[in-house]
């Protein structure tokens, strides 16, 4: 192309950029989208740099070695999913290129270059039922923070680099944990209230919250200044909107569980 062209057909891909990112009705996710050149570009160093760091590469050659030895012309004539089940089959470059792209974000999220949101690092929150772990029959699966049910199956290829919080929960859904005297809540104490809310909003009629692209803020509806502790059990995720309402609008808010909260504190009152 001619430098003019090319220049005109770029700045007319600017405007077809987006990126999707759908849940599937079963297991996986589905990304759709065009990038532009320089996403484009970032994409495929990560990728690039990903792969030549992949253990898995060693299986790969050791299969495609094996295949060799076993029947030189297996590689010409069948792709690696249509060879003998007998022999062992190297990822296609799709797969590589998906496990390469999960070493990278894994590895960004590890590094903490993200910064922290409400005191936690953004990394996979899973929570696992206590019958689910052990196979009880009907037992509710894992769900992941993006509401996406996770079978045992996924559970056990990140359980071997994975941290876990133990939390008891009470017959009403509540978790049984101490108090402190610190200003804030603990980082383990905020995963403990975003389980107990399921990641949204408390206000009564509100989904807002980490799957809606929304954040929550933990408020505490007794002052610390005046009763000098930080108790979880009294802590109340909401939206900023909701929040913003509560301070600024000076509005009492309803939540899901019934009770009614105001500027200062729990009320009975309804505005």
């Amino acid at each position: 192309l001619l430098p003019a062209e090319h220049d005109a057909r770029a700045r007319e891909q600017e405007h077809r950029t987006g990126l999707e990112l759908i849940k599937n009705d079963g297991p996986g996710w589905l990304v759709r989208g065009e990038l532009d050149e320089e996403t484009g570009e970032l994409l495929h160093t990560v990728l690039t740099a990903q792969a030549a760091v992949d253990p898995g590469q060693v299986g790969d050659t050791d299969a495609y070695r094996g295949a060799a030895n076993n029947d030189p012309e297996l590689l010409e004539e069948l792709p690696p999913p249509d060879w003998p089940t007998a022999l062992a089959r190297p990822r296609s470059k799709r797969q590589r290129q998906h496990d390469a792209l999960k070493s990278g974000l894994r590895a960004l999220l590890d590094s903490g270059a993200l910064g922290f949101r409400g005191k936690l690092r953004p990394h996979l929150a899973i929570t696992v039922p206590l019958d689910a772990i052990h196979n009880v029959p009907g037992a509710l699966p894992a769900q992941a923070m993006s509401g996406a049910r996770w079978s045992r199956t996924q559970l056990r290829h990140v359980l071997c680099d994975s941290t876990f919080t133990r939390l008891v929960l009470s017959a009403r859904g509540r978790v049984l944990e101490a108090s402190h005297d610190e200003r804030t809540l603990k980082a383990h104490e905020r995963l403990i209230v975003r389980v107990e809310s399921g990641g949204r909003c408390s206000t009564a009629g509100c989904t807002r919250g980490p799957a809606t692209g929304d954040t929550l803020i933990p408020h505490h509806p007794e002052l610390y200044s005046v009763t000098g502790r930080t108790e979880r059990e009294d802590t109340v995720p909401l939206c900023e909107a909701d929040h913003h309402h509560l301070h600024k609008n000076l509005r009492t808010l309803k939540l899901k569980n019934g009770r009614w909260l105001g500027p200062n504190g729990w009320t009975q009152g309804r505005h």
